[in-house]
């Protein structure tokens, strides 16, 4: 029970804080610069305690998960990264748009949030699939 608590606690105070950047627009602008690493260590001591509360059948569903969900979002990428090396010149053409960032550094940033994003959707699919293979 207790773990349930912490998780809904957690999830609120994150879709809180994104809601927020979400309708504020230009956010860095807007908080102090120790606000990012205190976020950070919210996130790393919540799930500290989140994982601490729960039992053992719970955090073999998280590994689980996590493994294949962080392991096949890597894997998509790399393939649409390989395919288009192979000829299909569809992220040049993505970049040209610009589409995938003004310069650079953008382009990386989006690319490296394109991957967590993926990880953490296909985790999610695993997660689930986990415990409705074990029910």
């Amino acid at each position: 029970m207790r773990a349930n608590r912490l998780k809904t606690a957690f999830l609120i105070v994150c879709f809180s804080v994104g809601l927020y950047f979400g309708f504020v627009g230009d956010w860095p602008m807007l908080f102090p610069s120790w606000a990012a690493p205190a976020f950070l260590v919210f996130l790393i001591v919540g799930s500290v305690a989140y994982w601490r509360v729960l039992d053992e059948t719970a955090r073999e569903a998280h590994k689980f998960s996590w493994y294949w969900g962080s392991s096949i979002g890597v894997a998509l990428v790399i393939s649409v990264w390989l395919l288009d090396r192979s000829g299909l010149n569809f992220i040049q053409s993505l970049a040209d748009a610009g589409t995938l960032g003004a310069d650079p550094s953008e382009a990386f940033t989006n690319g490296a949030y394109t991957i967590l994003i993926l990880q953490t959707v296909i985790y999610a699919f695993v997660w689930g699939g986990w415990w409705l293979r074990m029910r």
